[in-house]
């Protein structure tokens, strides 16, 4: 038999469902209680009788809070060699897909199946993990990453646009490039080449 800490805690240290906002609602109104529960992970804290006003404000809160970590997570994460402080479980989950994702970063096979396998997850966990924390699908994610290192392999000029296009997994330039389009508001070729001031 499992109280609500102990639930907020097991949701909050696995990497499945740490993403996943916990408010406690509960008869345990004690200060020691409140800050047992915070401590354990709780995003909030209501003790019973709770208004349900404060119970909207903490809702808003809580999704305003991880629509700001959505949006750190999707663009933030910068690839490559890095030394990253990484306090949180879903930031190193994040770190660690993005490591295995550079690892493997010129595998065009590489998708939602192939890293979920790779991440210990189903797809649809994965799927669920990924979109709860950057709102994108997790080919989507691949993709920023892939078109990330792409941006740093260009700003380096050290290879062709051709080079960088098939080192970070497209085997279609085109599509790179219209990708790249979508991401930065340039082409490949305008990112490396900037235009000139008149």
């Amino acid at each position: 038999n499992v109280d609500g800490i102990e639930l907020c805690n097991r949701l909050k240290e696995s990497e499945k469902t740490s993403h996943i906002p916990v408010i406690l609602l509960t008869a345990y109104s004690s200060k020691q209680s409140r800050i047992e529960g915070l401590k354990k992970g709780a995003d909030a804290y209501l003790a019973k009788p709770f208004n349900i006003d404060m119970l909207n404000a903490q809702i808003i809160n809580l999704l305003n809070s991880r629509k700001r970590l959505r949006k750190k997570f999707s663009t933030d994460f910068l690839v490559g060699p890095q030394s990253v402080n990484v306090k949180d479980v879903d930031e190193r989950f994040l770190q660690r897909v993005v490591e295995i994702i550079e690892k493997n970063i010129s595998d065009t096979g590489l998708n939602a199946d192939t890293l979920g396998k790779k991440v210990g997850m189903s797809r649809t966990q994965l799927y669920r993990k990924i979109r709860g924390l950057t709102d994108q699908t997790v080919n989507e994610f691949i993709r920023s990453i892939r078109l990330k290192r792409a941006a740093q392999l260009l700003r380096e000029k050290r290879v062709t646009i051709t080079e960088v296009a098939y080192a970070v997994g497209f085997n279609d330039l085109t599509y790179f490039a219209r990708c790249f389009r979508k991401q930065y508001h340039k082409s490949p070729s305008e990112y490396i080449s900037p235009p000139k001031r008149k």
